[in-house]
């Protein structure tokens, strides 16, 4: 029942969509999209974020720890009872969140992390509301050094990629070499980006 309700409602946005299309309304193509993929996005994560782990004997629930950024998963999961039996079914769990949250208090570790006001950043698909947005690159800067011993997402993930031996893909932890790699295709460097507040869009046509 619940299939055939979410087969429909992506039936029906991809129909608009593509009569979005058909118009040239191209805000509208990409609102009908969006929902599409969050619709996806949703129903991939009920399915196997939180299902296996609570089927002991099924071969596929192989999750057995989980690194949680800033989602209070349980909240946000359609089946909330579900979502808590799959957290308590986890042999590991830790959240990186500012609030002691439903899902953090579950963990068994909560680090500290930081708001976008701490932490430096690069933005490639926050523009991409709009066509041409997706052209558009921005290097966000911290406004304020992180209080305490909150850090940003991507620092955690380098720093734990460096403490288990990864290190190398993960360019040793520098982040800003990641940044570099990440701009290399659009021919732009970090310093040209740190140069310009408001971004830069990039020559070309939007996919």
């Amino acid at each position: 029942e619940n299939l055939a309700a979410i087969k429909s409602y992506l039936v029906r946005e991809l129909l608009a969509a593509k009569a979005a299309h058909a118009i040239g309304d191209v805000d509208g193509e990409f609102r009908h999209l969006g929902r599409v993929t969050h619709c996806i996005e949703d129903s991939y994560s009920n399915a196997h974020m939180f299902r296996d782990p609570t089927r002991p004997g099924d071969p596929e629930a192989d999750v057995k720890a989980l690194l949680n950024f800033g989602s209070n998963t349980i909240m946000n999961t359609g089946d909330s009872q579900r979502a808590r039996e799959a957290f308590r079914a986890l042999d590991f769990a830790v959240a990186a969140e500012f609030f002691m949250t439903p899902t953090a208090a579950l963990c068994d570790y909560v680090l500290p992390a930081a708001s976008f006001l701490e932490k430096s950043n690069m933005a490639m698909t926050a523009f991409a509301h709009r066509q041409q947005g997706k052209l558009h690159v921005q290097y966000r800067a911290a406004v304020v050094e992180p209080l305490a011993e909150r850090r940003s997402d991507v620092w955690i993930i380098f720093e734990l990629a460096k403490r288990v031996g990864l290190g190398q893909y993960f360019w040793g932890g520098d982040i800003e070499a990641a940044y570099e790699y990440e701009l290399a295709p659009t021919g732009l460097s970090l310093s040209q980006l740190k140069a310009e507040p408001g971004g830069i869009t990039v020559p070309g046509l939007p996919r």
